[in-house]
This record gives structure tokens, sequence and C-alpha cells, in this order.
């Protein structure tokens, strides 16, 4: 894998308590970025001696990769690489162990760490050539991940499309509902911020609209993200989170009732039968 030095530089945050790791560390990787050698991307180095340092950093700015050392003053083996990995961040991660047995290591890669290094083992280029590769397999594996979410999503979408057709006699169109869901989860979101009574039976009347045109899961869910598309422009992104949390709440109750009425259709059916 080849880095052009016209590209971005890296940008590599190096998670390490110990004073005399993290100098060999930023050597190795300072002097394989003076390289001329084309192969050798490069590269800004940060430091972060602490989980907490390392959390407060990838709030504020993004990273292509972390050499992470997993036993660090506030957080201990996994635990570390768990923590980091709810932080929701993008960057490829490389497990760094003073360790002869890398149980810890293997295990973080089942996580979903890239690699992992021996610091007894290390030199410049296979410190780098394991940064070039983490970095390309994650870039990899976030582009195979949007790929199949738009492949999911447009069959999502054309079984949303079904729904207008599902029933010749009480044809709705998907603007509609996506209408009339944004209004219904817009008004129980402020009821909810406000403390106020949210009444059921508007989630309960969505859900026998729902029904009627045969929706399954997947089509509420659908509907639901639709909905969340629309409104998340207006808000920053800190609202757009709590909004998203406060739907969701509409979405669970709208669940509950398609499954009370299609189990209430389903007792009728046995009992006239």
């Amino acid at each position: 894998m080849a880095f052009a030095k016209d590209q971005n530089p890296l940008r590599v945050l190096v998670v390490e308590d110990s004073p005399s790791d993290l100098l060999m560390l930023r050597t190795m990787l300072m002097d394989a970025s003076r390289e001329t050698n084309p192969l050798v991307p490069d590269l800004r180095l940060y430091q972060a001696t602490s989980l907490a340092q390392t959390l407060s950093y990838l709030e504020t700015a993004p990273f292509d990769i972390l050499l992470l050392d997993l036993n660090l003053p506030d957080s201990q083996g996994l635990e570390t690489f768990r923590r980091l990995k709810e932080s929701s961040h993008e960057a490829a991660v490389v497990v760094l162990t003073g360790l002869a047995d890398n149980t810890l290591a293997v295990e973080a890669i089942r996580h979903g760490a890239q690699d992992y290094l021996i610091k007894d083992h290390l030199d410049s280029n296979l410190l780098v050539r394991s940064l070039c590769y983490a970095v390309e397999r994650q870039r990899l594996q976030a582009e195979l991940e949007r790929v199949r979410q738009m492949q999911y999503q447009r069959q999502e979408m054309l079984s949303l499309e079904e729904l207008s057709k599902a029933s010749p006699e009480q044809q709705e169109s998907v603007q509609e509902l996506l209408r009339d869901y944004t209004v219904l989860v817009q008004r129980h979101v402020r009821a909810t911020r406000l403390q106020e009574s949210r009444p059921a039976e508007h989630v309960r009347a969505m859900a026998q609209r729902l029904t009627r045109l045969h929706a399954r899961a997947r089509d509420v869910v659908q509907l639901h993200l639709r909905m969340l598309e629309n409104t998340g422009s207006w808000a920053k992104a800190a609202e757009e989170r709590a909004f998203a949390n406060d739907a969701r709440l509409v979405l669970l109750e709208l669940m509950g009732n398609l499954i009370d009425i299609y189990q209430e259709g389903v007792v009728s059916r046995v009992h006239h039968e």
C-alpha cells in the first residue's frame, strides 16, 4: 500500500503512559516520517497518557489511527479498548503489548482492533507498515459497511414503497405517512420534554393505520429512519441526538401497538373459526 507524500498526513495518536516506551515510539515514527521512501506516509504525532485524555482528544479532533497500550493509569486490559469503541470514533486501532502472553491483544482484535504489536519486537519499518495496513483495512471496512447500508436502505425503501400499493381500497402515499408520523413524533417528544402526558391514542391510531396497510416491522423502522433524516436537518448535532433518543420511545410504543393489534386479529380469527 503506497501513500503519496502529497496526501493528507496520517494523524496518529499514541496512547502510552510509560515515558520510555513513548519516547521509543515517537522516535521510530519521526524517523520513519523523515524518510524519502514514497511508501512511508507523512505523519502527525499526538500523545495521550490516560484513557480520559484519549477520549477528550477524540471528542475534539479526528485521528486516522491510535497506537494503544491497553494498560493505562485509569483503565486496564480489554476494558480500555471496549471503552474506546463505545466512544464511536472511526480511527483504526493498533494495540501495543509488552507481554509475552498476547491473549488480551488477540481478544482486542476479535472486538475490532486492526492489529497488535509487541513492544520488544518493534522496529521502525514494522511499526509504520502496521500503521499503513491498519488504516487501509479500516477504510476498506468502512466502505464495505457504507455499501452494505446503501443496499439495505434501497431494499427497505422498496419495501416501504409497497405500502402504498398493499391495499387498493386504502391507498395512502408514503409522503402522507411520513408527514403524519413526523408530526406524531414531534408532538410526543415535546410532551416528554415538557413532562406532559402523551396521548397514547395517537400512537394507537397510527398503528391501526399501518396495520391496514399490512406493514411489517422493517417498514415501520424505515418510516422512522426517514423521519429522522428529515427532522435532523434543522438541529445541531447534540439536539439531533437528543431528539433521536426521545423519538425512539415513540417507535417502541408504536411497535408494541402493532404487535397487540396483529395478535388481536389472530385471536379474533381463531374465535370465529
